[in-house]
């Protein structure tokens, strides 16, 4: 009986023993490694969230890059002219060719040039039709190219002309290769001296 009591305590001791053992192991589970565990937990979910972060940061990146691809600005330029007929209307013919030459300023051109082949019906009544092609030369020999549309008012009582009307960019060399764009022109001359001006306000895009 004695033998049994003492194997009794002794399973009783190690029984309090084990569950002390627990205890403390659960304690210890609860105050390091718990925490540590949800310090790792977290720190998985914040690498993923700034992998996604950076993901969407870098597909952002790269749309914005394939949109900088094309820029537009605004187009701004100004020339004093002079034009040369180089063919005059007749009863057979009444399309009447005008050269226009001529050197200012523009956006993105700097110090410019211009060169513009005219062409319209002198028949026509006031407004009446003129259209053209241009072509802009930028300080460094770059030049864009563009078709115009305008309306020629009657001439005033001392020969002034006034032409306005609406351009389209339709390409261009060095920078400007591939450029688009509009603009509106705004054409002043004189039916007795060969001296004008031009100007074009509007938006260019290009590469």
């Amino acid at each position: 009986m004695k033998q049994m009591s003492n194997r009794q305590n002794s399973l009783l001791h190690v029984s309090a023993t084990h569950s002390n053992f627990l205890k403390q192991s659960f304690s210890w589970y609860l105050t390091v490694l718990f925490p540590s565990l949800l310090l790792l937990l977290l720190a998985g979910c914040q690498k993923n969230a700034l992998q996604d972060s950076s993901q969407k940061n870098d597909l952002t990146s790269s749309a914005l890059r394939q949109e900088g691809k094309t820029r537009c600005v605004p187009f701004k330029a100004s020339f004093v002219t002079m034009d040369e007929m180089t063919q005059a209307a007749t009863d057979a013919n009444p399309v009447q060719k005008d050269h226009l030459t001529g050197t200012g300023e523009g956006t993105g051109m700097g110090r410019a040039s211009i060169d513009v082949l005219a062409e319209g019906d002198v028949t026509l009544p006031f407004p009446a039709l003129v259209t053209s092609t241009v072509t802009f030369v930028a300080a460094n020999g770059d030049k864009i190219f563009a078709s115009n549309d305008g309306y020629l008012q009657e001439p005033s009582a001392n020969g002034d002309l006034h032409l306005t009307g609406r351009g389209t960019i339709i390409g261009g060399t060095g920078r400007f290769e591939g450029a688009t764009g509009s603009y509106a022109l705004d054409v002043t001359g004189n039916i007795f001296k060969p001296e004008g001006t031009a100007a074009f306000t509007g938006t260019i895009c290009y590469k």
